[in-house]
């Protein structure tokens, strides 16, 4: 996830019809409604997206500029305090056991190494996935699985009306 706030934000709403799992292959079946959206300067936007498929309409909350920094802000600190955390206790084992010659602190400092580096590095690069928008909640239709030869399918009870409606939101690129 970026450092900076999006400003245009894509919005979409996915229906699933069928899930569709082979021997080492699973296929999904969706069909995607989607739209773009400016953020708002002051306060909230309720966005309306109409599924293409159910016709179900999902109410998208987007928050504006200051308050979604506001929202990352709590996330992001906690992030890099972590962050720096973990990459000074790998440094203090490094530092402070081949300097003093502590066998003990050396054989730490490899698996410290090993372990907190990368999530270290991880918590550095994306600090918050929160982007300021409230999605719809998803709903689930009754669904049966059959066998279909080596195929077992995943559809919905009623004909046609399919697995799931949800929506999701993410930078427009």
């Amino acid at each position: 996830m970026s450092w900076t706030v999006p400003e245009q934000i894509r919005l979409t709403m996915v229906h699933q019809m069928e899930i569709r799992q082979e021997p080492g292959l699973t296929r999904s079946n969706t069909r995607e409604s989607w739209c773009l959206v400016r953020r708002p300067d002051h306060g909230e936007l309720r966005a309306v997206l109409k599924c293409g498929r159910c016709g179900r309409e999902g109410v998208f909350v987007i928050q504006d500029l200051a308050t979604t920094k506001r929202l990352r802000r709590g996330p992001m600190a906690r992030s890099l305090a972590s962050a720096v955390v973990l990459i000074g206790i790998v440094a203090a084992l490094w530092i402070i056991g081949f300097t003093d010659g502590d066998i003990t602190l050396q054989v730490l400092a490899f698996p410290a190494s090993l372990l907190f580096l990368p999530i270290g590095v991880y918590l550095l690069a994306s600090p918050s996935s929160n982007i300021g928008v409230r999605p719809p909640e998803s709903v689930y239709f009754k669904t049966d699985t059959v066998r279909e030869g080596l195929s077992y399918v995943t559809r919905n009870s009623r004909r046609g009306e399919g697995l799931a409606c949800s929506g999701n939101a993410k930078p427009a690129a």
